[in-house]
């Protein structure tokens, strides 16, 4: 005779029920987790941006421009320099040689980052674009501030006028 060994109904149900348990525990704080991942990486991108037009403006003593990426295009969205503006589909970082605040094939291309549609909001308050002039100053004085949004979870970039970055959440 050979002896079975198996687990009883109660023991399978005992542990379906403690399974379910710790799922409905874990899942809130794993959306949570998500969301802060989501908000971090973006901010680090765009942080990176904004570090290397910096660096870019001093070593090729010139006009270097983020701005904000049109939809589909490998291109700026509209040039404004006013008003609160989407930056949402992502950014470009290039060297604008003919001080147009567009992206032109001949112009050098320093980073560019086309964001996915991860329910992410990204605005600057200052317009569709950012320019860092000869020793990574910000031209015209232009300091302002980043939103960034992803679902619940929010924080601020604010850049003052030499081109210095601090977070606030």
């Amino acid at each position: 005779m050979h002896e079975q060994r198996a687990f009883t109904l109660f023991e399978l149900l005992s542990v379906i029920t403690i399974s379910a348990l710790l799922l409905l525990v874990a899942l809130p704080n794993m959306r949570i987790f998500i969301e802060k991942h989501r908000l971090e990486s973006s901010v680090e991108l765009l942080l990176l941006a904004i570090k290397s037009a910096k660096v870019s403006a001093i070593k090729h003593d010139g006009r270097i421009i983020i701005c904000a990426r049109a939809r589909q295009l490998i291109g700026c969205s509209e040039k404004s320099d006013k008003g609160v503006k989407d930056w949402s589909h992502g950014w470009l970082v290039f060297d604008d040689l003919n001080s147009d605040k567009q992206y032109q094939v001949n112009e050098l291309l320093i980073n560019e980052v086309g964001l996915t549609k991860n329910s992410c909001v990204l605005t600057w308050n200052r317009g569709s674009y950012l320019s860092f002039a000869q020793f990574g100053v910000l031209q015209g004085g232009r300091a302002g501030s980043f939103k960034l949004t992803c679902d619940n979870q929010s924080t601020q970039l604010i850049i003052n006028w030499v081109g210095r970055v601090r977070r606030q959440n």
